[in-house]
């Protein structure tokens, strides 16, 4: 039965090792690194501004 299980993992392993390769890279946001609720944007020419919640400064920023 051991035979049998390790046997079964082995190939299990051998089945989804490309198939996990295969997903590619992850996006990442290099604008954003933080959680920010409620966000707020708008575009001026080529320029974002963004502003968002503070609730989590309180009382510190108005």
């Amino acid at each position: 039965m051991k035979k049998i299980l390790l046997l079964f993992l082995w190939l299990s392993c051998l089945w989804l090792g490309p198939a996990a390769r295969a997903q590619g890279t992850l996006a990442h946001n290099p604008v954003v690194y933080a959680d920010v609720p409620d966000l707020s944007m708008i575009r001026v020419g080529k320029t974002y501004y963004m502003s968002s919640t503070t609730m989590h400064m309180s009382p510190g920023v108005p």
